[in-house]
């Protein structure tokens, strides 16, 4: 979470730098970042662990830059008087949305942490390993064991605010209302998100299996398939929301030069096999029928007039409902063939690609 409110800065910050500010306005973020930095800097960076070398330095600037921003946006008025009040201040309610969501989304995970001691882990761990293999298992050790694509996963894991950010500026200049949907959206899949944590609460192999993880792949015999007190740790990956925003984003602003496409693939690839080490491979294919139905609701206009858009959201939510159901009392089922467990996720990314290409 450390990270992740440093990244949520550093998306503050570029909306901050996107908008075009005078040079007073940069001059007054600048002293306000400064001054936090000063006094607050040394604390922060023992707090969020922060290495040294020149990139982490480079990151802690921004950082304070941003809140220097946010923190100097309300006077920000007094030195732009040739620009509407409406937009300085819309500018400023923008740069305060990736911090406050980091925040809060801390906020109701340790709620559901208070709320759901036992967790249903045991569950998503027997229909990964039904797949012949665990998926999150081999992710860490590959990360693990090759230096370099570790750092590049993990670093496009922990900037996906920053993505969201970005995709969102960018269709704000295509469009505004695009861009308020895709806001919409962002917003919805975690606000949901959360709620279904306390339906489904799961943490994660690393920390259930913490002493093994993620050299060995202990086998649990029949009678131990059941729901277990897990350590104090966030329950958030029923659904996987980084692999939600990650199909959000690529579904809503993915570039449409050639080379720019295949660049943004394949660092929301990196942060795909990232997020696969903190989750199960089946709570990410469940993300996609979630995504799916909270995508057609954000296209709500075309309600009352269009069946296919209550027909996606409808068959969506069965389904992802469905997988909740059948994870939770049938999952031995899939133990009888590998194959059976492939299918059903590969029909399940199946129907949602399908779905979402409809609206």
């Amino acid at each position: 979470m450390n990270q992740l409110v440093e990244s949520s800065m550093l998306a503050a910050f570029l909306i901050f730098a996107w908008s075009r500010p005078t040079r007073k306005v940069w001059l007054l973020s600048a002293l306000a970042g400064m001054a936090l930095g000063c006094y607050c800097g040394p604390p922060f960076a023992r707090y969020c662990g922060i290495p040294g070398g020149i990139l982490p330095k480079v990151v802690h600037l921004f950082f304070y830059w941003g809140l220097g921003a946010i923190l100097s946006g309300p006077f920000v008025p007094l030195f732009e008087r040739h620009i509407p009040l409406s937009s300085s201040l819309g500018r400023w309610r923008d740069m305060l949305v990736p911090p406050l969501f980091v925040v809060l989304s801390a906020l109701f995970l340790n709620a559901a942490i208070l709320l759901r001691p036992v967790t249903y882990d045991r569950f998503l761990y027997v229909f990964d390993g039904s797949l012949g293999f665990q998926p999150g298992f081999w992710a860490a050790r590959v990360l693990l064991h090759i230096h370099w694509l570790g750092v590049v996963c993990n670093t496009a894991y922990y900037l996906l605010p920053l993505g969201l950010t970005l995709a969102y500026l960018v269709e704000k200049k295509r469009s505004p209302d695009s861009a308020r949907r895709a806001l919409w959206l962002f917003l919805l899949i975690g606000v949901v998100g959360f709620g279904c944590y306390q339906v489904f609460p799961v943490v994660g192999s690393h920390v259930v299996m913490q002493g093994v993880f993620p050299a060995d792949e202990p086998r649990l015999e029949p009678a131990d398939i059941k729901p277990v007190v897990a350590p104090v740790e966030a329950r958030n990956c029923m659904p996987s929301l980084h692999t939600s925003w990650i199909v959000a984003l690529w579904w809503i602003a993915a570039p449409r030069r050639r080379w720019l496409r295949m660049v943004v693939a394949a660092l929301l690839g990196c942060a795909l096999l990232s997020t696969l080490t903190f989750h199960y491979l089946i709570d990410m294919v469940v993300a996609l029928p979630f995504t799916v139905a909270l995508f057609a609701f954000t296209r709500r206009d075309r309600v009352g007039r269009d069946p296919i858009w209550r027909e996606t959201i409808r068959w969506s939510v069965l389904l992802f409902f469905g997988w909740l159901l059948i994870l939770r009392f049938c999952v031995t089922v899939f133990l009888i063939s590998p194959w059976l467990s492939w299918a059903a996720m590969a029909t399940t990314v199946a129907l949602s690609i399908g779905w979402h290409s409809r609206l």
